[in-house]
């Protein structure tokens, strides 16, 4: 099974690449501050949608949204989610992130 591993501060998670909705980096992959991915992996029961807007931003409800800061190589992470068979999220601005 291929996943993803990273680590948040004290907390460290796996999700299967076979689980994601999809992905991208934030502003662009040429300056990646943060990394986005959704996943349905985790139960609906446990998905949180965050205090910042997420509500809004996730108006689909079609899994967890994460986000995290784009300290590795965004490049070879990028490799990595097109090599799995992941899916980029559309235009920031259009239906295809909501």
């Amino acid at each position: 099974m291929s996943v993803l591993n990273y680590q948040m501060l004290v907390s460290r998670y796996s999700r299967r690449y076979d689980s994601f909705v999809n992905w991208d980096f934030f502003p662009s992959i040429q300056l990646p501050i943060l990394v986005y991915f959704k996943e349905t992996q985790t139960p609906k029961n446990m998905q949180t949608k965050g205090s910042i807007g997420a509500k809004l931003m996730d108006r689909r409800d079609n899994g967890q949204m994460h986000w995290f800061p784009a300290y590795a190589n965004a490049r070879q992470l990028r490799e990595q989610f097109e090599a799995h068979g992941c899916k980029k999220i559309g235009p920031v601005h259009g239906e295809e992130f909501m």
